[in-house]
């Protein structure tokens, strides 16, 4: 049975929309967590919802959770087994990874209930680390 770690982060997140290449102010990337994503299609920030950029097309109401890795790249398995049980309930997700953890973002109203639904299939949810701070960072 898999057992994983896993962090709320603090605070209610948006997902952006920008055109490509469009800058992102600096105020976004000075949080504890923050991810801009560039295409050639779009620029995409997740940040802080009192972060968001002006202009951008926005979805609001997100909250975040953190697995906490490290995770081998050769792991198979991990991001599925968090996210399947979201989308047979019909849950969005917008999932995340770095070199050593996952994040998985859920709208907020849903954000209570997937520990629930991860226990209903056999997966054990140990609540990690102290939520992160919404200090800035160096």
């Amino acid at each position: 049975m898999p057992s994983h770690r896993f962090r709320l982060l603090p605070g209610d997140y948006c997902i952006a929309k920008l055109p490509p290449g469009a800058e992102v102010p600096m105020a976004q990337v000075q949080t504890s967590f923050h991810s801009v994503t560039r295409t050639a299609d779009e620029t995409s920030v997740i940040c802080e919802t009192r972060l968001a950029p002006p202009g951008a097309e926005l979805s609001l109401g997100w909250r975040g959770i953190a697995l906490i890795g490290p995770f081998p790249f050769e792991a198979t398995g991990v991001l599925a087994s968090v996210v399947a049980p979201l989308a047979e309930a019909c849950i969005s997700v917008m999932a995340i990874a770095t070199y050593e953890t996952d994040y998985v973002f859920v709208p907020s109203p849903n954000c209570q209930p997937p520990s629930q639904r991860w226990s209903r299939r056999g997966i054990s949810w140990r609540m990690g680390d102290p939520p992160i701070s919404n200090r800035s960072l160096p």
